[in-house]
């Protein structure tokens, strides 16, 4: 458990899958696993919310200005 939990936090940070393989907290494939494992909850929990909704208004707002 401890080390999904130091995963976790690593990923947080913006360590890639390498950094924390490297950092031997857990292997690479068990990482991406983790990863695609969170991304596609986190997209269920924005669907359900209505906060993807909010997340891609901002995002093609901020888009226009960074030209």
């Amino acid at each position: 458990m401890f080390q999904y939990r130091q995963a976790l936090v690593r990923m947080r940070q913006g360590d890639s899958d390498r950094q924390i393989a490297a950092a031997r907290i857990m292997g690479r494939r068990t990482v991406a696993r983790l990863r695609e494992l969170g991304c596609r909850h986190l997209c269920r929990f924005a669907a359900r919310t209505g906060l993807e909704r909010q997340l891609l208004g901002r995002a093609s707002h901020l888009g226009r200005y960074s030209k």
